[in-house]
Parts: structure tokens; C-alpha cells; sequence
């Protein structure tokens, strides 16, 4: 058997195996090392950027390489760390997202796209669809009954109404016409009702006499001879207003009457030391205040009233009426001065009764202890009463007989209506007089009295029964004999 020679093209293949497995080799070393990532968006088509931060700036990611625009496939090494974010135009950019490539893994990044506003408008305005606002919704026009007036879609009736408005047509009782058409309709319809027309606004014939009346009175007032400058129109802050507000106040005793004449005239009455508050309409006025009483001015002046509804920092306003507080002080003064004379008043003497020289006489010391004897001489019964009455002193008789007259007397009971027993002396019906110091008295219905220290007592029947100095009494009177003392009246 022949052995075969070696050749060169043996040399070679076996060269060429080797060399292919070294490459393979480092192919699957390199790819060992590697992953892959896929990057989507919804809808595709999206710009691809990244950043290694997750901040500003993004770089479009591996342009060269066509890697930029979604979908987006590549192989990154492992352990590579970025930020990815989508951008597509006529939607909002989406959130940043972080992506950590793993060897040997693949990694699947999806981002959805919202879509902006504008991009669905126009969208649903190529389905034929429009934004009706009354629905806040995309609706069909036709469907709806629609009608589209100078870019906008409206009801049929309100483009009819803008076609009217646009043609220079007023709408009066149901009809478009000429605003010159309405206002001849609107004067035939007011006339129709007794209205007629003064300062360009219709009012009822009454009305309009009142009104030409008030502004008569503040002509006639600009010339009074007592005409005053009417004060400042005075305003105090408000909150919120909702009407213009006017408070008249009037500082006199005199009722006054404040008249406005402006586009619609009227009259405040306001009593004496009084005030009115009022809703006034806006505008300018002249004012004229007129008392009723001689002794204060008129006055009179212009204001002008600003519409104070719905502000946010609004007035009300004040007419203060003080009048001229001199005046009634100088006319006082210049009239003429009242004699004030009173009347002569007489005025009664008044006499005195003046007592007698009989009445005013008292008994001298002497005569008093003389008369004080005899009565000790009647109580130890040495005298009897007469005898007692002739040798009493006549001064003092005269007192008895002032203070215990009467009818009659007697003994210890003795005469008289009512005299009792005792040591007493009665005196007709007036009652009996004792004397003597310390004795009682009785006199009239009672009265006793004990002169020299003696007490007054009050009783039905005098002095005191069963006493050695009184003896009872009844209605007359029971005088107690004491010697020195008066008797019983």
C-alpha cells in the first residue's frame, strides 16, 4: 500500500477552521458581556432622548446608528445606567425612566403618548365633529341642528337673531323693526294708557303736575329773601351698597320740606327734630329746604347723587338741616319790648283778738296763798263752799269762773248736770275747778288738769273718784279740792 503526500491546501483549511474558532471564541465573549434593549412608544414614531442624570440636557439617543425614533433596538453594555424619554409633536413629553442593563438580559421600555388638547380638537374636527359648550361635549351639527354664523355654530333662532341685530332691527312686542319704528309704537302704546312724557320718561298726567309743581317751588325758592347757601351733601362709608341711600335730618322745632328737582322730581317731609332716611335715584339735583315756621331760612343749593349699587367701597349720603340758630335771638331783639306789669294784690289785715285787762289779770303771790288757805280750810271741812267763795280773793274767783263757768256749783258733788262726791266742787255743766298744788282737776267730758306740778290727764269723767283731793264726776265735771292749784275746765 501507497501512503498519500501532504499538501498545502490541507495546511490551509485546518488554518482557516482554527482561525473561525478563535472568532467565535471572542464573539461569544464580547456578547457575554452585552444586553439588549427595546424601546416602544404608543403611537410610534416618537423621539428617542436620554440622559445620564435624568436632568437636562437630553440627547437624542444613538442618531448615527437610526436608534433616535421609536420602535428603537441596541445592544448596551452591561451595567449601563440611563434616563429615556419619549417626544412626539401634538403630544405631552412623557416621565423620564430609568434603565439598568443587565448582562446577558434584555430590557423592554414602553412609554404612552397623552395626547394634547389641540391634537384631539383637530382630530375630532376631521370626523366632522364640533365643541358644543352648552354640552361641553364633541357633537355632530346636523344632528343637532346647528347652523354656523361667522365662524361660530349656533341655534338656528340666535343666528337669526344676530342676523337681525347685524341688519341694524330692534325687537319690539314680537317684531324686528327700525329702532325709529319702535319708538313711535312704544309712544302710541304709552299715550294709549294716560301716560304722557316730561323730562324724556313717561309718567301719569298726575305725576307730571307734582313734579312741575315742585320744580315751580325751588324757582321760587333761589329767590327768597331769607334764602341760605344749602350745606355740603355729607357721605359716611358703606359696605357693599346695594342702593344709593340719603339720610335728611332736620336740627330745628320747625317742619321742613325738602324739595329735589333733577330728571324725576319729589318731595321729603321731615318733622322737627326729626329724620327721614330715603333710596334717591342717581343723578343731579337742585335742592331747596323750606321751613314752615317764619323764624327759619329757606335754603337752597345743588347736589349731585353717584350710583353707590354693587360697589365695592360705597358712601351713603347726609343733608344736615340745622337752620340759623340766631335767628330766632335778633328777632327776638328788634321787637319791641313787653311791659310785664303785675297785677296789685291786697292782702287782708288780720285782728287779733287783744285779751282784757280781766282776762290778762292773775292772782299776786299773796292772793294765791290766801286762796290756798280757804281750801285747806274746805278739805279739813272748817269751810263749807260758800263760805269758801266769800273769803277767796276776787282775782282768783275770777280765774274759776273763767276756766270752770257754767251753770251752778255745789258741795262735794254738788250742783250741776253730772257733779260727783268727794271733796270737789261741780260747775254747772262745764265741770268743777279745783286748786291746790298737786290736786287733779276735771272739767268738760274729762279734761283734768294738775297745776303747781300737778299732771292733765284725759278722761269720760274728770278728776279721779275716791281720791282725798277729787271726787267723781260724770259728764259735767268733778273738780278735787286742793288748795294753790286751778280747777278743772
Amino acid at each position: 500500500m501507497t501512503a498519500r503526500p501532504r499538501t498545502d491546501s490541507g495546511v490551509c483549511v485546518l488554518a482557516l477552521k482554527a482561525g473561525a474558532m478563535l472568532s467565535l471564541a471572542v464573539a461569544l465573549l464580547a456578547a457575554g458581556g452585552c444586553s439588549r434593549v427595546t424601546i416602544r412608544t404608543s403611537p410610534p414614531g416618537a423621539q428617542i432622548t436620554c440622559s445620564d442624570s435624568g436632568l437636562p440636557p437630553w440627547k437624542p439617543w444613538r442618531p448615527d446608528k437610526g436608534k433616535n425614533v421609536s420602535p428603537s433596538t441596541t445592544t448596551v453594555w452591561g451595567g449601563t445606567l440611563r434616563f429615556f424619554r419619549a417626544e412626539k409633536e401634538g403630544y405631552y413629553p412623557s416621565e423620564p425612566k430609568l434603565v439598568d442593563a443587565f448582562m446577558f438580559n434584555v430590557e423592554h421600555v414602553d412609554f404612552g403618548l397623552e395626547p394634547s388638547p389641540e391634537l384631539i380638537a383637530q382630530e375630532k374636527r376631521a370626523q366632522g365633529l364640533i365643541w358644543w359648550e352648552p354640552d361641553k361635549a364633541w357633537v355632530n351639527p346636523s344632528e343637532r341642528g346647528l347652523a354656523e354664523y361667522k365662524g361660530e355654530w349656533m341655534t338656528a333662532q340666535e343666528k337669526f337673531v344676530r342676523e337681525q341685530k347685524d341688519a341694524g332691527l330692534v325687537e319690539f312686542n314680537g317684531q324686528w323693526v327700525t329702532p325709529e319704528e319702535r319708538d313711535r309704537l312704544f309712544a302710541e302704546a304709552q299715550k294709549a294708557a294716560g301716560m304722557v312724557l316730561y323730562k324724556g320718561q313717561w309718567i301719569k298726567a298726575v305725576d307730571e303736575e307734582k313734579q312741575k309743581q315742585i320744580d315751580s317751588i325751588v324757582s321760587e325758592a333761589a329767590t327768597s329773601g331769607t334764602l341760605m347757601k344749602l350745606p355740603p351733601i355729607g357721605t359716611m362709608p358703606r359696605p357693599m351698597a346695594k342702593k344709593t341711600e340719603l339720610k335728611i335730618s332736620n336740627g330745628t322745632r320747625s317742619p321742613i320740606h325738602v324739595y329735589f328737582s333733577g330728571a324725576t322730581s319729589f318731595e321729603v317731609f321731615v318733622d322737627g327734630f326729626n329724620l327721614q332716611n330715603i333710596d334717591i335715584a342717581p343723578g343731579h339735583y337742585r335742592v331747596a329746604v323750606v321751613p314752615e315756621m317764619n323764624d327759619q331760612p329757606t335754603q337752597m343749593g345743588e347736589a349731585t347723587f353717584e350710583d353707590q349699587a354693587n360697589r365695592e367701597t360705597s358712601v351713603a349720603y347726609s343733608l344736615d338741616y340745622q337752620g340759623d340758630p340766631g335767628a330766632l335771638l335778633r328777632r327776638i331783639q328788634g321787637e319791641k319790648p313787653v311791659d310785664l306789669q303785675m297785677p296789685e294784690i291786697v292782702i287782708p289785715e288780720i285782728q287779733m283778738p287783744q285779751e282784757s285787762e280781766e282776762q290778762g289779770a292773775q292772782p299776786t303771790p299773796e292772793e294765791q296763798a290766801k286762796a290756798k288757805e280757804v281750801m285747806d280750810k274746805v278739805r279739813s271741812g272748817e269751810l263749807t263752799m260758800d263760805q269758801a267763795r266769800e273769803q277767796m280773793p276776787a282775782s282768783v274767783l275770777k280765774q274759776m269762773e273763767m276756766r270752770g263757768g257754767g251753770k251752778g256749783g255745789g258741795r262735794r258733788g254738788g250742783a250741776g248736770a253730772g257733779g260727783g262726791g268727794g271733796a270737789d266742787q261741780g260747775a254747772g255743766q262745764g265741770g268743777g275747778q279745783n286748786q291746790g298744788s298737786g290736786q287733779d282737776q276735771g272739767a268738760g267730758q274729762g279734761a283734768g288738769r294738775r297745776r303747781g306740778g300737778g299732771e292733765q290727764g284725759a278722761g269720760p269723767a274728770g278728776g279721779q273718784s275716791g281720791s282725798p283731793d277729787a271726787g267723781g264726776g260724770g259728764p259735767g265735771a268733778g273738780g278735787g279740792a286742793g288748795g294753790g292749784g286751778e280747777g278743772g275746765q
